[in-house]
C-alpha cells in the first residue's frame, strides 16, 4: 500500500492486491459500478508527478487543458492506482 498525503490532512491510499487471481474488471471508466475517485488540486504538475512517483500509472502522457466550452482552462488528467481504481485530478482555471 502507498498512501497519498493531500492538503488538508487527507490521505488516498494506493493498494495493490498480490495474493489475489481475479480477473481485473475492464479499465474504462464510462462502466456501471466502475469506481473513480475525483480529488481537485492547485498545482497539477506536482500532484500529477508525485502520484506517478508513488504508484500511479497515467492513462495520458501528461495532464490536458480543456480549450473550449464552459471548462476551459480546466486542467484535468487520469491516473489508475496500482489496483486498477481510477483516479481523476482537476484543476480549475485561476
Amino acid at each position: 500500500m502507498i498512501a497519498l498525503v493531500i492538503s488538508g490532512g487527507v490521505a488516498l491510499e494506493l493498494l495493490r492486491y498480490l495474493d489475489r487471481d481475479d480477473a481485473p474488471y475492464d479499465p474504462g471508466t464510462a462502466h456501471p459500478g466502475n469506481v473513480h475517485v475525483c480529488l481537485r488540486v492547485d498545482d497539477m504538475d506536482a500532484v500529477h508527478a508525485h502520484a506517478v512517483a508513488c504508484g500511479a500509472s497515467a492513462v495520458s502522457e501528461r495532464p490536458i487543458e480543456v480549450a473550449a466550452g464552459p471548462r476551459a482552462g480546466t486542467r484535468l488528467a487520469y491516473l489508475r492506482a496500482p489496483d486498477g481504481v481510477t483516479i481523476e485530478l482537476v484543476q480549475e482555471p485561476k
